[in-house]
């Protein structure tokens, strides 16, 4: 049996990621907010999963994420 899945990392650079927190009301997951985000770029496996949302609005997101084949894996599990 083969399974596909999608492996997608949403990122936003930090100006916007502060802006979103502040917006939702979330400013105590800052600090874990920007640590995760500075791991998660400086891990070179991680490069092509990124998607940066930096620039989209939310239903654009959802579009991409859906049409795109940028970001499936595909798994053999019949070991």
């Amino acid at each position: 049996m083969n399974v596909e899945l999608r492996y997608i990392i949403l990122r936003a650079d930090k100006d916007k990621l502060i802006e979103r927190l502040k917006r939702m009301g979330d400013i105590e997951s800052l600090e874990r907010s920007l640590f995760l985000l500075n791991k998660m770029e400086t891990s070179p496996s991680n490069n092509q999963f990124f998607y940066d949302t930096t620039l989209k609005e939310l239903n654009e997101i959802a579009q991409d994420v859906i049409d795109g084949t940028v970001y499936n894996v595909f798994i053999d599990t019949s070991r």
